[in-house]
């Protein structure tokens, strides 16, 4: 692995355990067991956050159905899921929820070649990213996730993206503070995606693009370094008020929607 990539890991409690080893999908994780501001915990085997779907094998779909698997909310473009469309488990029922993409196209090729274009500012661009075009202009989606994941006849309940770390990060986060995770715990959560960055890496070396620039200065697309999702807290507190009123006002979710999520997902 690469070395920067391990030094940007902050272990949560029971991380080892949430991970769930699967021959054809990556950063595919259980999101119980984290303990709450009120001394509760998030239920196991009810929410699981995960890479692609796509190359899932025999053996993982058929795991993935004994687990009881009801929904999976697949939040990639259009282009995305035309190329590598998702193999679902036995009995789940499959809801496509792209994320609006920051040009208004179906494509996340606009927004890749934004960053590409300027190297140097990689990350601060990746944090403007997560900032304005995921945590603002997709509030509303974002709602429409936490409605879905708090209808207990969606649990067990799978959300995904295509590496799991940026679109799920968001959604993963704002599923967690919506259920009093305290913050620290929350950035804990996120970073675990730097445990798979160098499938990631190592993805990247073997594409032309490898050869024309210096692959150091493309790690904060392949990684989930703490400092983002700080940002991101940050920002819903000085945007918004606070997480709550970032989820009423913006993300149009209910009183009683939020008050479900934390009677179905707490202990």
């Amino acid at each position: 692995m690469h070395d920067s990539f391990t030094e940007l890991v902050i272990y949560p409690d029971d991380s080892t355990e949430r991970i769930l080893a699967l021959e054809g999908a990556i950063n595919f994780r259980d999101l119980g067991g984290y303990q709450t501001a009120d001394g509760r915990q998030t239920r196991w085997g009810r929410v699981y956050r995960a890479a692609s779907l796509s190359r899932l094998t025999d053996a993982d779909l058929a795991h993935l159905a004994s687990l009881g698997v009801r929904m999976v909310c697949d939040l990639r473009t259009h282009d995305e899921i035309s190329s590598e469309p998702d193999l679902t488990p036995t009995g789940a029922v499959y809801k496509h929820m792209p994320l609006k993409q920051a040009d208004g196209s179906d494509s996340g090729a606009g927004t890749y070649r934004t960053l590409l274009d300027d190297l140097a500012n990689v990350e601060k661009s990746m944090t403007t990213s997560y900032l304005s075009h995921m945590v603002d202009d997709n509030a509303p989606l974002y709602g429409e996730l936490l409605s879905l994941i708090a209808d207990v006849e969606n649990q067990p309940f799978i959300f995904h993206c295509t590496a799991g770390k940026d679109r799920t990060g968001i959604g993963s986060a704002l599923l967690l503070l919506a259920l009093g995770v305290p913050e620290p715990t929350v950035v804990a959560d996120y970073s675990l995606s730097n445990l798979v960055a160098n499938v990631f890496y190592e993805s990247f070396k073997t594409m032309p693009l490898a050869n024309e620039v210096d692959m150091d200065l493309l790690v904060p697309l392949m990684t989930a370094p703490p400092q983002r999702m700080e940002a991101v807290l940050q920002h819903l507190k000085d945007k918004y008020g606070s997480v709550e009123r970032y989820l009423f006002d913006a993300a149009h979710i209910t009183t009683n929607t939020l008050a479900t999520l934390r009677e179905t997902l707490l202990d």
